[in-house]
């Protein structure tokens, strides 16, 4: 598996922490912690952001054996509806997009 498939993966998992934790509440303003395992190499992730009506403004921090990933990547983004949209970097040059939408239970 190439550096950048498992950048991608591990940048879908911390997506993955962000939103399940974010879901239960209204506002995204709030720090999340915690580790992932993918393709079992254990990553540690920490995130902050703070949320002033659409604008979501932050920082993600990410320790893994992945240099690509590793860093700590300043990111802005907009949250409409059930959207979300982040972008930013790392001083590597290695970018993050992360797009999410609210599923509805049925």
């Amino acid at each position: 598996m190439t550096r950048s498939c498992r950048t991608t993966q591990l940048l879908a998992g911390l997506a993955l922490v962000v939103l399940a934790a974010a879901s239960a509440r209204a506002d995204l303003s709030a720090s999340y912690d915690g580790s992932l395992t993918i393709a079992g190499t254990g990553v540690t992730v920490a995130v902050a952001l703070d949320q002033a009506n659409v604008s979501v403004t932050g920082t993600l921090a990410i320790d893994s054996g992945a240099r690509d990933a590793a860093g700590v990547y300043y990111v802005t983004g907009r949250v409409r509806g059930g959207k979300v949209i982040l972008n930013g970097a790392n001083a590597g040059g290695t970018r993050f997009r992360w797009r999410a939408r609210r599923s509805r239970c049925r």
